[in-house]
């Protein structure tokens, strides 16, 4: 994200990333590690982040 020009700060082991932008709409990416296992009882690939009829199957993705 620095090679971007993002302002970095590493909090609490999760990475956030902004940039002053004051114009415009305003877009955010959070990434989390308190995700579901990977357990044999998934139908989708864990890994995969498959889209299906709109909604994304992997995981971290439904929060």
């Amino acid at each position: 994200m620095k090679e971007l020009g993002l302002k970095t700060q590493i909090k609490r082991n999760n990475v956030i990333g902004e940039l002053d932008n004051r114009e415009g709409k305003i877009l955010i990416f959070n990434g989390h590690y308190d995700t579901v296992e990977a357990f044999k009882k998934w139908t989708k690939d864990p890994f995969g982040g498959e889209i299906i009829d709109g909604k994304i199957y992997g995981r971290g993705a439904s929060d």
